[in-house]
């Protein structure tokens, strides 16, 4: 049985990981400069891991749970590079987005087979994903902290 997936997310150009991602100030009804990520699994890695399968992607508050305007009322948005989309989809709580890595996948997988961490050798292994925060009309001021959460099965 291989190991269990080794999940990281990594900045755009794959040269820096990322532990969060600082928005900084967006006002109440504009949008974010877009951010893209882009989500490994066994990044670099000389053994095999379980493949990430059924993966998704949300919004939670900070307690992990489906609070707050954010959250419920969807500010931020996700499009998948990986996937070929061209267009944003609106994530938060419960309504979560399918992702999957680049090349040969199946939907909704990540694979975690051996790799050596490049963009261009293991487009199996990880998701590209951009996304921009959009504040409604109506957001209440002030600091929101939050979580992306990447779901998964695997065997």
């Amino acid at each position: 049985m291989a190991n269990q997936p080794q999940v990281r997310w990594f900045n755009s150009q794959n040269t820096a990981q990322v532990d969060n991602w600082n928005i900084g100030t967006v006002d109440a009804g504009s949008t974010s400069p877009e951010t893209t990520l882009l989500i490994w699994n066994n990044r670099g890695g000389t053994t095999v891991a379980s493949d990430m399968k059924n993966v998704t992607i949300t919004t939670k508050d900070s307690k992990g749970d489906n609070t707050g305007e954010l959250v419920t009322d969807k500010w931020i948005k996700v499009k998948v590079a990986t996937m070929s989309e061209t267009s944003f989809t609106p994530i938060g709580g419960e309504t979560t987005k399918s992702i999957k890595a680049g090349g040969t996948t199946a939907a909704g997988t990540i694979s975690g087979a051996i790799n050596d961490g490049t963009t261009t050798n293991a487009l199996n292994n990880f998701a590209k994903v951009t996304l921009i925060a959009e504040p409604s009309a109506t957001a209440t001021a002030g600091n929101v902290d939050f979580l992306l959460r990447v779901a998964y099965q695997y065997s």
